[in-house]
Parts: C-alpha cells; structure tokens; sequence
C-alpha cells in the first residue's frame, strides 16, 4: 500500500509539474499572440496613413499643375487665346469654358441667336470676354 501511494504522489507531483509547463507555454503563447495582434493593428494603422499621405501628394501635384497653369495663363493670356482659338475653343464645341460662343458680329458686338429650347441668348467675340 505504501508503494502505490508514494506512485501516486509521484504521478501526481509529474502530472503537476507537466500542467505547469503546459500554464506557462500557453501564458507565453497568448502574449505573443496579443503581441502579433497588437502589430497587425499597428500596420494597418500605417497602412491607412500611408494611402491618406498618397492622395495628399497626388492632390499637391494636381494643385501645383493647376497653379503652373493659370500664373501661365496670367503672365500671358494671348497665347491662351490663341490655343484656345487653334483648339476649337477649350471647352469642346467651339466654345470655351464659360460656355459662350466664339462668334461675333464682326463689329465687336454681340450677335444673338437661338438655341435649341427657342430661348435667345447673346454670343459675344471671345476677346471682349476676357477685357
């Protein structure tokens, strides 16, 4: 009797010792598990700060596009004048963006015609547009 309880006690001391191992795996797993979660989180933190910092660029460089153009545009408008009247008017059609016709009288004063609705409406020569 005595010999099958000093074998239990040592099973149980080993099976105690096995269960302790097994506690501090599994307490060391869960930490690196928290760990990888925790960077998972951090990186797509990043990568959401990277896409933002993507369109900012790319909005500055259509800005910086926009700004080269119109101080062009300003130091010298004959020549966008002059591009526009070569191009068909910029704005597709024969007119430019404001959206009023190129043609003119001849006299430098507006000439009316009808649209499409039957509604009237002034067509004015384009260089009076921008004086």
């Amino acid at each position: 009797m005595n010999k099958l309880n000093k074998l239990n006690q040592d099973l149980v001391a080993k099976q105690e010792k096995t269960n302790g191992q097994h506690e501090i795996t599994l307490r060391r797993l869960e930490k690196q598990k928290n760990e990888l979660y925790i960077g998972f989180q951090k990186q797509m933190d990043y990568i959401n700060i990277l896409k933002q910092q993507k369109l900012i660029q790319s909005a500055r460089a259509i800005h910086e596009i926009q700004k080269q153009e119109y101080y062009t545009m300003l130091e010298n408008p004959q020549k966008v004048i002059l591009d526009l009247k070569l191009n068909g008017g910029g704005g597709g059609g024969g007119t430019p963006a404001s959206g009023r016709s190129i043609r003119s009288a001849g006299n430098g004063t507006p000439k009316t015609s009808n649209n499409l609705n039957g509604n009237r409406k002034s067509v004015y020569k384009f260089e009076d547009l921008i004086d």
